[in-house]
């Protein structure tokens, strides 16, 4: 899928996006408050970086044109 996002966006942002264009993610890999990633899911952009989505305070996210967002599950064993 393809998401149309500012170049910087903070994780609510992000997972809204998300949520918008796949519903069935939220409740069980995004968080039903839209406020990040459910504990045992990692986001990784354009696979160099993961993002933190750690706590309530989420770091803004720098996105450039043409990048992937993956979402992972953190858990041994995927």
């Amino acid at each position: 899928m393809t998401l149309e996002l500012r170049p910087h966006v903070s994780c609510s942002e992000l997972v809204q996006a998300l949520a918008l264009a796949c519903p069935g993610l939220a409740g069980r890999v995004i968080r039903s408050d839209l406020t990040g990633l459910e504990d045992g899911y990692a986001l990784n952009r354009s696979g160099v970086a993961f993002i933190s989505m750690a706590g309530t305070g989420c770091e803004e996210i720098s996105l450039k044109p043409g990048d992937s967002l993956l979402v992972l599950s953190s858990q041994a064993g995927g």
